[in-house]
């Protein structure tokens, strides 16, 4: 069995054509309870958490087929209203009957600030694993923007959901995707260069802070053939800014 990390997901070969792809997230002193720093309905805590996690399988064409939410807190009634927000998340790509949901919570102790851990894992063929990276001309876009804290409860129209990932990942003009989370736009992109041995400039008026946190996967870096921009930027609702190009040849 062969096991490797890829970026933020864990690969594991468990036949000679399927590999498993595992992602996960975690959230802390977000919710209701009394240290909560960031206080917001637990539902949505839920909701983001999973979207990570999921963001990340979908971003790479894998399918969910399992979700294991570790929850530092009761069943009753703080994790019920949790697993709402996590089932949310499923329900928005209709894959709430498909995918097996566990778990576990805490029953032993009083908690006064709310914890929540998600794994997910997907399924997907081998020879389908990296297929399309980004390539020398290929433009960098953005959809969605940096967003983190209140701004993420204030700004739903320029966050990129579960559905715009699996819209734009089945566009044939998308060479690659990569959400984009607390380590914000450059570093990631940074990271998407590096993989496909690639060089990018920066266009001089870029319009968003690419230094700044993406908090729960607020935006996406895309890599996307020159000619089919516009057609990305039409095909969702939330805003779509192109920041650079990327150069050089695959080393």
């Amino acid at each position: 069995m062969d096991i490797k990390n890829f970026r933020d997901l864990t690969l594991i070969e468990i036949s000679d054509d399927t590999i498993f792809v595992i992602s996960c997230d975690s959230c802390g002193g977000v919710g209701e309870k009394s240290e909560d720093i960031v206080n917001t309905s637990v539902d949505i805590v839920g909701y983001f958490t999973a979207k990570v996690a999921l963001a990340e399988i979908l971003a790479v064409g894998a399918r969910p087929i399992t979700l294991v939410d570790t929850l530092s807190v009761e069943m009753n009634d703080t994790g019920k209203r949790i697993l709402e927000g996590v089932k949310r998340a499923l329900g928005e790509i209709n894959i709430d009957q498909d995918i097996a949901v566990t778990g576990s919570t805490e029953e032993n102790f009083h908690t006064i600030q709310t914890g929540i851990g998600v794994t997910v894992i997907g399924v997907m063929h081998k020879d389908d694993f990296r297929k399309t990276v980004a390539e020398d001309g290929a433009v960098i876009v953005v959809a969605g923007e940096p967003l983190m804290g209140q701004e993420i409860l204030e700004n739903s129209d320029k966050i990129v959901s579960l559905n715009d990932i699996l819209t734009l990942k089945q566009a044939s003009e998308v060479l690659e995707i990569l959400p984009v989370g607390s380590k914000g736009i450059l570093n990631e992109l940074k990271t998407m260069a590096k993989d496909a041995g690639l060089e990018f400039t920066l266009n001089q008026d870029i319009g968003i802070d690419i230094n700044k946190s993406a908090g729960p996967a607020s935006c996406i870096i895309l890599a996307v053939r020159p000619e089919c921009v516009d057609n990305i930027k039409q095909s969702v609702s939330i805003p779509v800014n192109e920041i650079g190009r990327f150069l050089g040849g695959k080393k």
